[in-house]
């Protein structure tokens, strides 16, 4: 089992676009990276550049802060800088998708009342 893991998890990271690379990122974040993991900050609520910063460092196995810190690392291991540009800024767009959403619920919800 963990060997078929370990070439899912190779395969996606050598062939894989942003939304293709976040999908094993949602198990853990949530879908819009909402959800802190081990450490007190949600990946949705870093800047751009923090985001790629933090997974550099997991990526080159020295974040060591987070009591996850080995499942990120194996996790990012086999990212490019490339994918590592792509998924912070997809994570951004998905905030802005998120945020869209709640105005849409929100919008729908007060038509409903009127």
């Amino acid at each position: 089992m963990k060997y078929v893991l370990l070439v899912f998890a190779l395969t996606s990271a050598l062939c894989a676009d942003a939304p293709t690379l976040f999908r094993q990122c949602q198990i853990c974040h949530g879908k819009y990276a909402e959800k802190p993991m081990g450490s007190r900050i949600a990946p949705s609520s870093l800047t751009k550049d923090q985001m790629s910063y933090a997974l550099i460092k997991y990526r080159e196995n020295h974040q060591t802060s987070s009591g996850n810190a080995k499942i990120m690392s194996t996790n990012v291991r086999h990212f490019t800088d490339k994918d590592i540009e792509d998924i912070s800024i997809y994570i951004k767009e998905l905030q802005e998708q998120r945020k869209a959403e709640q105005e849409a619920q929100a919008a729908e919800k007060l038509k409903s009342l009127e």
